[in-house]
């Protein structure tokens, strides 16, 4: 009968054993994804205020620092991992500068530019310079704003509208 007990103990405490490690399993990554979005919303918060790091900036974006650095042509001994973003920026070439932005341009944008900036007659991909970096792409921003603008107000103008073009396009649709 003892033995029948014993058995019966081992298995109750098993029993428990697997009920904790499963639950533990199941609230684990609940725990991570909330721990990682705290993180993630503080990295935010250094970037927007302008006191993120290198590092900080490479941690946000899921690399290390010689990682991140590296997609702007930088190593961490031309740019430390506790440089800011203006530190970073200093340092960047003008091509990799819009990039980091998340700016794109082509050579016909670099050359309107040089044409409308008196600063601006020696500007290449290459240039380091940081007013004609930020002047650039100040540039490149409200003219992507003013073409999302005339986008919107061609749309606009369009929309409900029976134009013959607009016909003729639905009738090519329905065929």
């Amino acid at each position: 009968m003892k033995k029948k007990a014993d058995i019966s103990v081992i298995i109750m405490v098993l029993a428990v054993v697997a009920v904790v490690v499963l639950g533990a399993v199941a609230i684990t990554p609940t725990i991570k994804t909330g721990i990682d979005q705290r993180k993630a919303e503080k990295l935010m918060a250094k970037v927007q205020d302008g006191t993120a790091t290198v590092e900080d900036m490479a941690n946000l974006s899921g690399y290390k620092a010689d990682e991140f650095l590296a997609q702007y042509g930088l190593t961490t001994d031309d740019v430390g991992a506790k440089a800011n973003a203006s530190e970073l920026a200093e340092k960047m070439t003008l091509e990799n500068y819009c990039k980091y932005l998340g700016l794109t341009y082509t050579d016909e944008d670099l050359e309107t530019f040089k044409l409308t900036s008196e600063n601006a007659k020696d500007i290449s991909a290459d240039t380091k310079d940081v007013t004609l970096k930020t002047e650039f792409a100040q540039y490149l921003s409200a003219k992507a704003q003013a073409e999302k603008e005339k986008l919107e107000g061609e749309s606009e103008t369009t929309e409900g509208v029976d134009t013959e073009e607009n016909n003729d396009e639905q009738t090519a649709d329905a065929e």
